[in-house]
C-alpha cells in the first residue's frame, strides 16, 4: 500500500511509524516508487543497494548525531544530468554519451551531507532541452508533466519523495511544477555551485529545488547554496518598494495564473508595499530575439557542437 511522503513532516512521521528505523522506512519507499515507475516513467535509474546502505548506516549513527541531521533519512531524486557518485549520468539520452559519475556535484553532496539519501536520477527531456521526455502527469496521464525536469517534478507530485532537485535555462523547473501542482524555485544563476551539472548555457542555467510546499523549498534552497537550512529571517513588507513591469512579461497570461498573480499583488500591497508599474524598454527589445535563435541556442551549440 503506497505511504505518502509529501513533505519533510510526512516522512519524519513515516520513519517514527517504522521504529526510527530508516532503512525500514526506505524499503517501503522504493516498493511504492517501482510500482509508480512502470505507469509514470520517473526514473532512468535507480540504485536500491546504496541508498539502503546509506540508511542503515544512519541507523547506526547514535541519536544525538542523527537528530543534528535536518534532513536525516529524507529521500530525495535528481534529474539526469547532475552527477551522483556510483550513478550514470545519461542526459535522457539515447546516444551513448553519457558516463559513470565518480564524484558528487556539490549541490548533492551538500543534502547528503545533511543526511539525505537519493534514491536515484530521474528522468530528463533529451539533454534538457525541448524533446519530450516519457514521463506521465500524475495529476491526468494524458497530461504532460511540462519539461525539461519532468521526473523530478512528477515524482514529487506523485508524492512518493518529498523532494527532487531539477535545472533551468529557461522554465525547466517552474514550468513542470506548474503543470504538475506543486513548488519549483528557480534560483538566481550564481547561487547554486555548478560543478558536476550538465551545461545547456552556462549564462541561464541554475539548479533548483522542487517539493510540495514552499517551506521545504525554502530549506533546500538554503542548503543547496551552503546554508543551514534555518529560517531566513522575516523582514517588513511595509514601505518596501517593488516594481511591476507591464508589456511582454504579461502578455497572452492564462487568465488564472493572471488573476492569482493580482491577488498576490493586492496581498502585497494591503500589507503596506509600495507597488508601481513600469515599463523596462530593455526587456520589450529583447522580444525578437526570444526564440530557439537566442542566446541559448548560440551557447548550447557551442557546448555539445561535439555531439
Amino acid at each position: 500500500m503506497k505511504q505518502p511522503v509529501s513533505d519533510f513532516q510526512q516522512c519524519r512521521s513515516a520513519i517514527a511509524q517504522h521504529g526510527q528505523n530508516i532503512e525500514a522506512f526506505i524499503k517501503t519507499v522504493l516498493a511504492d516508487i517501482k510500482t509508480a515507475n512502470a505507469e509514470l516513467g520517473l526514473f532512468e535509474y535507480i540504485d536500491e543497494a546504496t541508498v539502503l546502505s546509506d540508511a542503515a548506516r544512519l541507523d547506526a549513527l547514535p541519536q544525538e548525531q542523527r537528530e543534528a541531521l535536518p534532513l536525516a533519512g529524507l529521500p530525495f531524486a535528481v534529474k539526469d544530468i547532475i552527477d551522483v557518485a556510483g550513478m550514470p549520468t545519461a542526459f535522457g539520452c539515447a546516444a551513448p554519451i553519457g558516463y559513470n559519475a565518480q564524484t558528487d556535484a556539490s549541490i548533492v553532496k551538500q543534502l547528503k551531507a545533511q543526511g539525505a539519501l537519493v534514491i536515484g536520477k530521474t528522468v530528463t527531456t533529451e539533454l534538457a532541452f525541448l524533446q519530450p521526455s516519457r514521463t506521465r502527469n500524475p495529476r491526468g496521464l494524458d497530461f504532460t508533466p511540462g519539461g525539461s525536469s519532468s521526473g523530478s517534478a512528477a515524482v514529487v507530485a506523485a508524492n512518493l519523495l518529498p523532494l527532487a532537485i531539477g535545472t533551468q535555462t529557461g522554465g525547466s523547473v517552474i514550468r513542470p511544477a506548474a503543470f504538475c501542482g506543486i513548488v519549483g524555485l528557480k534560483p538566481t544563476t550564481t547561487r547554486m555551485p555548478s560543478d558536476g551539472i550538465f551545461p545547456l548555457s552556462r549564462s541561464f542555467d541554475a539548479a533548483g529545488p522542487m517539493a510540495n510546499t514552499v517551506s521545504c523549498c525554502a530549506i533546500l534552497d538554503s542548503l543547496m547554496a551552503g546554508g543551514s537550512g534555518e529560517d531566513e529571517a522575516a523582514f517588513a513588507v511595509k514601505g518596501l518598494r517593488l516594481a511591476l513591469p507591464k508589456g511582454y512579461l504579461f502578455d497572452d497570461l492564462d487568465p488564472h495564473v493572471a488573476s492569482s498573480f493580482a491577488a498576490a499583488i493586492d496581498r502585497l500591497s494591503a500589507a503596506g508595499a509600495d507597488i508601481s508599474d513600469i515599463t523596462l524598454a530593455e526587456i520589450e527589445a529583447l522580444r525578437p530575439s526570444n526564440n530557439v535563435k537566442s542566446i541559448v541556442a548560440a551557447e548550447a551549440y557551442h557546448l555539445h557542437k561535439s555531439y
